[in-house]
């Protein structure tokens, strides 16, 4: 595999870093999204430079920084869509343990989290309903 790197938005502070390292950002359910993103994103070209990697309001977020900033290349725009698709594609899987999953809250409201009925029962999380407002 190519090398990876965690930078920052010059790119001029950047250390060499591994698949398992940025996978430790998010629940082991998800490595195996990072990992088919990471190939993919190498197969198209890019330069393996990352910014950031967690989870937010229950979905990846995986952030890279451009070939080059300006006007967008062609690779990066390829590499934002595949990164997207993968974005999109963690609210299905359980962060904990790869399964069928949907957004469930904590029971403290706390806290929202893409989980299987498994894994949310044994955390505390229930199934959670995006309020609908009322437009006056």
């Amino acid at each position: 595999m190519n090398k990876l790197y965690l930078t920052d938005h010059s790119g001029e502070n950047k250390i060499e870093t591994t698949l398992s390292h940025i996978q430790k950002y998010v629940g082991k359910g998800w490595h195996p999204l990072i990992e088919d993103l990471v190939k993919d994103l190498f197969a198209l070209g890019w330069n393996g430079e990352i910014l950031q990697v967690k989870e937010k309001f229950g979905e990846l977020c995986f952030y890279t920084r451009p070939m080059k900033y300006g006007d967008p290349t062609e690779i990066d725009n390829l590499v934002f869509d595949r990164v997207r698709k993968a974005e999109k594609e963690s609210n299905s899987i359980c962060e904990l343990c790869s399964n069928p999953a949907s957004l469930h809250i904590s029971n403290e409201r706390s806290y929202i989290r893409t989980l299987c009925e498994y894994c949310a029962e044994q955390n505390n999380f229930r199934k959670y309903v995006i309020p609908k407002f009322r437009v006056p």
